[in-house]
């Protein structure tokens, strides 16, 4: 029998324990010395993906193994800063590695006598990958053939013209438009005018997003006819009417051409009572618009319950600058709340006083964006419209305008009076608001904010939360300071 004393033992299994702790202080020493470059190139690459150019463009300085990556064509296609104001590095700059996949590109000038641009400029774009061109007013294309530039424009997803092109120039690009084109988005300007009103109007269905222009009385004309003609072949989705003058079109011939569009923008056109009332018993009768933009138009003259059942046939609507009476209002709330509306989101600049509370409450809380902020409403329509918010709503947003892309600061008159518990369920329902802190009625109180953060403690559908409180200090001035809460 091998007989063992407790001391040795012991001895042994101290040794191993102090091995043991050595190995792992040294594998952990050894993690600590893995370098970032031994991560896999395309972690890295996805890494540098999320980077914004300029910490891109840092991120090459580092050393030669992070330029090699950094400077893949890959994360620098989407670049949108490329401006080319010297025709003379025209072609080196484009020859740069990292631009070589480059999607948009800005031709522009210092100067008008240095900003010619010639064929050959032209032809080592048609090689490149871009798709978006921006032509500038001082860059000069007089001396590039009709041709060149025609295939060039047509090969591109997006062309701004804002260079002065000559009348052959122009009709080049729309013929070759309408045999063929990549563009997806044309804007008109009235240089177009000379363009022959067959052509222009062939070219243009092979567009998705139209703006057009003031054009020639058969130009209009032939552009509609086309339209309604390839309603189902036609690859228009998106028509802004822009400043284009419609008096002299039939309204049967509107109607037709607007059947399958997405979105539809009237903004400053001229159309007359009876195209409008036209246009909005066709979209009562049913629609593809998933957007209508009403610009100025006058729909006082339109019978309220026809307007009412136009509008709701469509998720969006902007109606800011719309001229429209309170029974039309009112009319408008009604429909929204029956089972057959699908509008979504209503943009509203209106005094919505004389509007019955609970039939406006009613409505707003069938939206998942309503924009009624810079709208005249009373104290009860505030208190109502909160009280029905905090049982059950659709609202997702009531602070966004979709049409200037500006988040607005809930201020309601009477919001300070609606109870803490009521107002906390009811923004806590939200997805994203701005919130305004402030000693006035129109604004929320502090106490009112900590029921708001306490509730979204508990449940909430709110992610985003900004804060701005309003104070006044010694002096008299008026300060701010702003908070933003991410709630995952």
């Amino acid at each position: 029998m091998l007989l063992v004393d407790m001391m040795t033992i012991l001895k042994v299994g101290i040794g191993m324990h102090n091995r043991l702790d050595r190995t792992k202080k040294e594998f952990r020493e050894e993690n600590c010395r893995i370098s970032v470059n031994s991560m896999p190139r395309e972690m890295l690459r996805m890494i540098f993906q999320k980077l914004e150019f300029k910490d891109l463009k840092n991120v090459m300085l580092v050393c030669r193994y992070w330029r090699s990556l950094g400077g893949d064509p890959i994360l620098w296609r989407n670049f949108k800063m490329l401006c080319i104001r010297n025709p003379a590095y025209f072609v080196q700059i484009l020859s740069i590695p990292r631009l070589s996949r480059i999607e948009n590109i800005t031709l522009d000038g210092l100067y008008k006598s240095w900003a010619k641009y010639s064929d050959s400029h032209f032809d080592f774009l048609r090689d490149t990958c871009v798709k978006v061109l921006e032509i500038n007013g001082i860059a000069d294309v007089s001396d590039v053939s009709p041709d060149i530039l025609a295939k060039v424009i047509n090969q591109c997803e997006k062309a701004g013209l804002g260079c002065t092109l000559s009348k052959v120039q122009y009709r080049e690009i729309f013929a070759k438009m309408s045999e063929e084109t990549n563009l997806k988005k044309v804007c008109l300007s009235e240089d177009v005018r000379d363009v022959p009103a067959d052509v222009l109007g062939k070219a243009l269905t092979n567009v998705e997003d139209l703006t057009l222009a003031d054009l020639t009385t058969s130009q209009i004309l032939s552009v509609f006819t086309m339209m309604s003609k390839t309603s189902k072949t036609s690859k228009t989705l998106h028509l802004n009417l822009d400043t284009a003058n419609l008096t002299t079109l039939p309204t049967s011939l509107l109607c037709s051409a607007v059947s399958n569009l997405k979105s539809l923008t009237i903004s400053e056109a001229t159309l007359d009572q009876a195209k409008i009332s036209g246009l909005m018993l066709n979209l009562s009768q049913g629609t593809n618009l998933s957007y209508l933009h009403l610009g100025e138009s006058d729909l006082r003259s339109v019978p309220a319950g026809l307007l009412a059942r136009a509008l709701v046939r469509v998720e969006t609507v902007e109606m800011m600058s719309t001229l429209v009476d309170t029974r039309q209002i009112i009319e408008l709330c009604k429909e929204m709340v029956d089972n057959h509306s699908v509008i979504k989101n209503l943009h509203l600049r209106h005094d919505l006083t004389d509007v019955p509370a609970d039939i406006l409450a009613r409505a707003i809380n069938k939206l998942e964006t309503a924009d009624i902020l810079t709208c005249d409403i009373t104290e009860e329509q505030t208190l109502k419209i909160f009280t029905k918010m905090s049982q059950k709503t659709n609202m997702k947003s009531m602070n966004y305008n979709t049409l200037c892309e500006l988040r607005l600061g809930v201020t309601m008159p009477g919001l300070k009076k609606v109870g803490c518990d009521t107002l906390a369920k009811a923004f806590n329902k939200l997805n994203d608001v701005l919130l305004f802190v402030g000693e006035e009625d129109d604004k929320i109180s502090q106490d009112q904010l900590q029921a708001i953060l306490d509730q979204s403690a508990v449940e909430t559908n709110l992610k985003r939360v900004e804060i701005v409180t309003w104070s006044v200090n010694f002096a008299g001035q008026l300060s701010l300071s702003e908070n933003v809460i991410i709630i995952k």
